[in-house]
């Protein structure tokens, strides 16, 4: 059985497992004032380098590329409103 997530993805994306040190992962840093999309595309080439494009991993991982206002916006999203990397584009893009 599997726990309800307190966190803004959906259960199946919260409780896939890290398969790598995710110290391994550097990031360009997102505060809001930046350009999205090249944060965007930014973030895909690490996880590319990285992960392989494991969409399930992209979507964990990504909040720990934002701080600041950025941060402070993706835990404000509803429980649960992440179910895709797609999905998380779409509300990041706006």
């Amino acid at each position: 059985m599997m726990v309800s997530s307190p966190h803004h993805f959906l259960d199946d994306i919260h409780n896939y497992p890290l398969l790598l040190d995710h110290k391994a992962l550097k990031f360009y840093m997102f505060s809001g004032e930046q350009d999205q999309k090249q944060h965007l595309i930014s973030f895909q080439e690490e996880c590319l380098l990285k992960l392989g494009l494991e969409e399930k991993l992209m979507v964990k991982f990504f909040p720990r590329s934002l701080n600041g206002d950025a941060s402070q916006w993706f835990y404000n999203l509803s429980r649960g409103s992440i179910d895709s990397f797609k999905s998380l584009v779409k509300v990041f893009m706006g």
